[in-house]
């Protein structure tokens, strides 16, 4: 296969460490989509997905030198200073992908929810979101603007599915929309290949967010209800390049080219993006004090209504208990009408 090739590959000799590190490039999206695709997500196989992702992280410590000993276990954690391949930012994201694989292979398999299954299945996932956000601090100290903005989204939807699961519908809502905010915006700003990819990925995450919306509503919380989308603006204005410039040539320039038009667009780009995301973290946060706020006035009315029922039954107890034996008992008190 081509990506066994290129993985194959030797790296290159290591730099001077005085010398600028070069700003690294990765189709995070789109590779774990194609990957997806070929081994057994087509169908299902979750199993199958896992085992690719295991002989694929193997293949990758052997090229980049990443690997741990054949005796005693070292670890060796990734530094940004250390990244000087695309390949090594693989390392996090197939390790990511492989615990998200057991993850939903546990799930599937726990038909009668059994506890133990599914507390290796958050444990899994909670790896998932770990291993991500590491991803995600490595691309943004050495990748460029898009793959940057990629992991941050991809760190989103793991950290979503973690708290969905353990059903903390706000930061999952929040984590989703994230995602979603992210793709969206860079699917305006790409080329229509990757836009059409983008949008997918977007697509993909709508009916999580419906559905921690839905349990917001339900628990009484207002971020549960609908929300204007996030302020959106015109492309070309946002990025700072001319109306007639191509789409997607803002993401082309990295962010250390000095005094580059194309890295002060990208540079706008992720600014935009991180107020998006501050918008829809801070709805989140006051959806969950509305709803908790809700949730202890409701259980302040139900103490009060059960409090009124049992001083009206001991009132009847003590007239019952008041009057003759065998003499008719007084109707109960009507209330009046509201």
């Amino acid at each position: 296969m081509a990506e066994d090739q290129e993985e194959d590959a030797p790296m290159q000799d290591a730099q001077d460490p005085e010398e600028e590190l070069p700003e690294l490039s990765l189709d995070i999206i789109d590779l774990i989509k194609t990957a997806q695709a070929q081994h057994g997500l087509r169908h299902g196989d979750y199993g199958r997905y896992r085992s690719y992702c295991s002989r694929r992280l193997h293949r990758l410590r052997r090229v980049t030198g990443c690997t741990h000993g054949k005796g005693r276990y070292v670890k060796r954690p990734l530094e940004p200073e250390s990244v000087r391949d695309a390949r090594q930012l693989m390392l996090p994201l197939f390790c990511a992908e492989r615990a998200w694989a057991f993850a939903m292979q546990l799930k599937r398999e726990n038909t009668q929810q059994e506890a133990r299954p599914h507390y290796h299945l958050l444990a899994r996932l909670a790896k998932a979101a770990e291993w991500s956000a590491k991803l995600a601090a490595l691309c943004a100290e050495r990748a460029d603007q898009r793959t940057d903005l990629e992991a941050k989204a991809y760190s989103a939807f793991m950290h979503g599915n973690v708290a969905l699961e353990r059903e903390n519908w706000a930061p999952a809502l929040a984590s989703f929309k994230s995602t979603a905010t992210i793709c969206t915006e860079l699917a305006r700003v790409t080329m229509a290949e990757q836009a059409a990819l983008y949008k997918q990925v977007a697509a993909e995450v709508e009916p999580s967010i419906r559905f921690c919306s839905y349990n917001l509503r339900r628990l009484g919380g207002e971020e549960g209800r609908a929300h204007p989308p996030p302020d959106r603006q015109d492309a070309p204005r946002l990025l700072g390049s001319p109306a007639g410039a191509p789409r997607g040539a803002a993401l082309r320039g990295g962010r250390r080219q000095g005094g580059g038009g194309q890295g002060r667009q990208g540079r706008r780009l992720a600014r935009a993006v991180r107020q998006a995301l501050r918008r829809v973290q801070r709805r989140a946060r006051l959806g969950a004090a509305r709803a908790a706020r809700d949730q202890e006035a409701r259980a302040e009315r139900e103490v009060g209504r059960g409090r009124g029922e049992l001083a009206h039954a001991a009132g009847r107890a003590a007239v019952a208990k008041a009057a003759p034996h065998g003499a008719p008992q007084p109707p109960p008190p009507r209330t009046a009408a509201r």
